[in-house]
């Protein structure tokens, strides 16, 4: 029998920059993306990560893009 785990692992972004943010998409804002992330560590993430976070932390992406508006 194997056992596995399932680890999810909470990262912050400390450092991002937002990409295709548009205005006139509100609410769904379709095209934008993080285009560069640094971690809490200061290490900068990968692409892959990048999406993995952005698709774990939906609400809290969102709100990144409303406080880019802002």
């Amino acid at each position: 029998m194997v056992s596995r785990t399932n680890k999810t692992i909470e990262m912050k972004l400390t450092d991002y920059e937002l990409e295709d943010v548009k205005s006139w998409d509100y609410p769904d804002f379709c095209d934008a993306f993080i285009s560069y992330a640094e971690d809490e560590n200061g290490k900068e993430l990968t692409e892959e990560q990048i999406q993995e976070w952005t698709e774990k932390n939906e609400s809290e992406f969102y709100e990144m893009i409303l406080d880019f508006l802002r």
